[in-house]
């Protein structure tokens, strides 16, 4: 079981495809942009050095739509 989250639905899943809605999801774990630290899409801030994660989320999540990776976000 892996660790994913389906960006249509906003709900964790744990298959390559949402449980809920049969979409393809991405991973739940994302790169803080700041330090490094891996950290879950679900949240607003770094639980390592609390700064906010929201545009690499997005970022993340635009990506895993198929989207084009713009800027420095992770």
């Amino acid at each position: 079981m892996v660790n994913n989250y389906c960006p249509e639905c906003k709900v964790l899943c744990g298959e390559k495809f949402c449980w809920r809605c049969g979409k393809e999801s991405v991973s739940a774990i994302v790169k803080c942009p700041h330090c490094e630290a891996d950290v879950s899409v679900i949240g607003a801030f770094c639980g390592n050095c609390g700064k906010p994660i929201q545009e690499a989320i997005q970022e993340h999540l635009k990506r895993g739509r198929g989207g084009e990776k713009s800027g420095n976000a992770v």
